[in-house]
């Protein structure tokens, strides 16, 4: 699950009931040295030398495959 704005005010109200408006609590985040983090494009535990088999042998029947349905 990832944080956002909107989970982080809704922690702050239920814990504090104070209720900020989420741009704020984005900016009050900001100032504390949060910043935006984006997710990796590949999972942390991909085995680069099965991505490149799978790559060289499956994908290409999947290719042929896929050309013989369009028939």
């Amino acid at each position: 699950m990832s944080w956002t704005t909107l989970r982080v005010r809704d922690v702050i109200g239920r814990q504090f009931n104070i209720w900020h408006h989420r741009d704020h609590v984005r900016r009050i985040l900001h100032q504390m040295g949060f910043s935006r983090q984006k997710p990796d494009k590949r999972a942390r535990e991909q085995n680069p030398d099965a991505v490149a088999t799978w790559i060289q042998t499956t994908v290409p029947e999947l290719k042929k495959k896929e050309r013989r349905a369009r028939r």
